[in-house]
């Protein structure tokens, strides 16, 4: 079932980013909202057998939506120029470089596990 939200999930932001290219604000809205629907859907129903795999999703989902909330700085909502690309863009940079080293962290743990224990068979093999 997962794999169902999660393309209706990519189907549904190709659809608001075509057709509402116009009303950036609603765009957002409707980003926020999906955000949270899936949130809750992650958490409610915990789509993956290994309780790290959800954890790991439920904190990739709340970077997204901070992520997305930042974004609402760029609308025409501020009108200050040096409030959208200072603070709204190192927000923005600082946020990406955050859910980039959180994600890239569990990639090398698991590759350092997984070939000190490809060595520990190796040797005991040998």
């Amino acid at each position: 079932m997962f794999n169902v939200v999660f393309v209706y999930r990519r189907v549904s932001v190709c659809i608001v980013c075509l057709f509402m290219m116009g009303y950036p604000a609603l765009q957002l809205q409707f980003t926020l909202l999906q955000n949270i629907f899936i949130s809750i859907y992650i958490g409610l129903n915990r789509p993956y057998k290994m309780r790290k795999l959800n954890w790991i999703e439920n904190v990739n989902e709340c970077l997204l939506m901070f992520i997305t909330l930042v974004l609402i700085i760029f609308t025409d909502f501020v009108d200050d120029r040096d409030i959208q690309y200072d603070l709204g863009g190192w927000v923005y940079v600082l946020l990406m470089t955050s859910c980039i080293v959180f994600n890239l962290s569990f990639v090398t743990i698991e590759f350092v596990r997984n070939s000190y224990l490809t060595i520990i068979k190796y040797y005991k093999r040998v």
